[in-house]
């Protein structure tokens, strides 16, 4: 490569280089498990494991989807439509280009989270009052080749203590009580279902997700393709 060639754009092409290397590898490995498989030759399943591990232990990671995460309104009744609705949550996908850096993933992200935004107050009635099938985006998502989140975005009326895209991780030495926090959380979530509090469940297993999610954007941050 050309010395002229400012250190950044190095980087991010060593950094995009790096990826397809990471793609070319998976791809030998499944070819690998195939032919193996049909020829019925034996090999150390354990050694295939840790290697696959470390795929995903040290692997650069780049945006793979965009999850806008909401709310759908159905119908309680099907026999009385309109009369009573009840809210589920809901996601819309959607695909980026390939290898994907986190700043572009970023930018087309809040780009599809503020046009559903104006889909979802653009279809409500003139009463302000939603309909069956009607999605109202909450959050939204970044994940990454593995499905691991490398980044939320939260809207300033969510009523979340921060708003915005995530800033910083969560430091290392705090990683094992996020971790118990969620086990806490789920395990009380699986109480509160055990005695019908469907409600307050739902809300326990939500905190869940969310410390989650915190987890794995600080667990990646070191490894994205920015």
């Amino acid at each position: 490569m050309n010395d002229q060639t400012p250190r950044e754009e190095r980087s991010f092409v060593d950094q995009c280089v790096a990826a397809a290397t990471l793609k070319i590898a998976v791809d030998i490995e499944e070819i690998f498990c195939r032919l193996m498989g049909e020829l019925r030759l034996p090999y150390d399943l354990t050694a295939l494991k840790v290697a696959q591990q470390a795929y995903l232990d040290t692997s650069p990671l780049y945006v793979k989807t965009i999850v806008i995460c909401g709310e759908l309104q159905r119908d309680m009744y099907d026999d009385h439509p309109g009369f009573a609705y009840f809210f589920s949550n809901a996601t819309r996908p959607l695909a980026v280009p390939p290898y994907c850096r986190l700043q572009q993933g970023m930018l087309l992200g809040l780009e599809a989270f503020k046009a559903a935004e104006i889909e979802s107050e653009n279809a409500l009635d003139e009463d302000g009052e939603g309909f069956d099938g009607h999605f109202s985006p909450r959050y939204l998502l970044l994940l990454d080749q593995f499905n691991g989140v490398l980044q939320e975005y939260w809207p300033a009326d969510s009523y979340q203590d921060r708003e915005g895209w995530v800033a910083e991780p969560a430091s290392a030495q705090d990683w094992e009580k996020l971790r118990q926090s969620v086990f806490y959380l789920r395990s009380n979530a699986a109480e509160e279902a055990g005695w019908d509090n469907f409600s307050t469940a739902d809300d326990l297993r939500e905190r869940a997700r969310g410390i989650q999610r915190r987890l794995e954007i600080s667990r990646s941050w070191t490894r994205v393709i920015y």
